[in-house]
C-alpha cells in the first residue's frame, strides 16, 4: 500500500528594519540617560544590574555633563575675549597704520588707482612712481592742497608718454607744508578712520578701503 507524502513549504517574509540615523554621529548626555533607563527597564528580575556598574555609568554621565559644561564655558569665554579684543582696537582710531601695500602692479598697460596721504596742508606736492631699481617713471605735481587722502590714477605711461613695461612699481609723495617744512610719505600709510567687526575678524578703514587688522605692519 502506497501512501502519498505531500511536502508543505512555508514561506516566511521578513520586514525590513528601519535604522534611525544620527545626524551628529555621536551620543549626547541625554542619549546615555535614555540607554540607562532602558537597561533598567529590561533587566532580568532574577539578576538585577550590578550596583557597582550602575554607579560607574552614572559617574560617567556626570563626568560627561561636566565636560560639556566646561566646553560651553570655554567657548563663551573665547567669544567674550575676542569681542573685547576687537573693541579695544578702537583706541587705534586717529593713529597711522602702515598697511604694507606700497606696490603698484602694471599689467597690459593698466594699473590700479592708489591713494596718497598728505598729513598737513601743503603749498605743493609731487607724487613719484619708480621702478624696481629706483628710476622715476612718472610724476604728478599739485599746487596748494589741504591735508587728506587723494586718489591717483596712473595711466601706465612714463614721463615720455610711452607705455611703461609691465611689472611692479612703487610710489611716494614729497610735499612742502604751509609752514615751509618738507617731508615724504609712501603709499600704503594712512590714518585709521574707523573699525568694523565682522564675526571674529576686525577691519580698519584706512585710505578708501577696509583692511584686515592682522595684515597691518605697524601702527604709530
Amino acid at each position: 500500500m502506497s501512501s502519498a507524502i505531500t511536502n508543505t513549504s512555508t514561506t516566511v517574509s521578513s520586514s525590513s528594519n528601519t535604522t534611525a540615523s544620527n545626524p551628529k554621529a555621536q551620543l549626547q548626555s541625554q542619549d546615555f540617560m535614555k540607554l540607562l533607563l532602558v537597561e533598567l527597564k529590561y533587566q532580568d528580575p532574577t539578576s538585577p544590574m550590578d550596583s557597582d556598574k550602575m554607579l560607574s555609568q552614572t559617574s560617567q554621565l556626570a563626568a560627561l555633563e561636566a565636560q560639556n559644561a566646561t566646553k560651553d564655558a570655554m567657548e563663551n569665554m573665547t567669544k567674550a575675549f575676542q569681542t573685547s579684543a576687537n573693541f579695544s582696537l578702537a583706541s587705534a582710531i586717529g593713529k597711522t597704520a602702515d598697511t604694507g601695500l606700497s606696490s603698484i602692479t602694471l599689467s597690459n598697460g593698466r594699473a590700479d588707482a592708489f591713494d596718497v596721504y598728505l598729513p598737513v596742508n601743503t603749498t605743493n606736492s609731487v607724487v613719484s612712481i619708480t621702478d624696481s631699481v629706483g628710476n622715476v617713471i612718472q610724476t604728478y605735481s599739485s599746487a596748494e592742497q589741504a591735508a587728506g587722502i587723494y586718489n591717483i590714477k596712473w595711466d601706465g605711461t612714463n614721463t615720455s608718454g610711452a607705455t611703461a613695461g609691465d611689472g611692479v612699481y612703487t610710489a611716494k609723495v614729497s610735499y612742502t607744508g604751509t609752514d615751509g617744512s618738507t617731508a615724504t610719505s609712501k603709499i600704503g600709510t594712512y590714518p585709521i578712520e574707523s573699525i568694523k567687526v565682522d564675526g571674529a575678524t576686525a577691519y580698519f578703514k584706512v585710505g578708501n578701503k577696509y583692511v584686515d587688522v592682522t595684515t597691518i605692519k605697524e601702527i604709530f
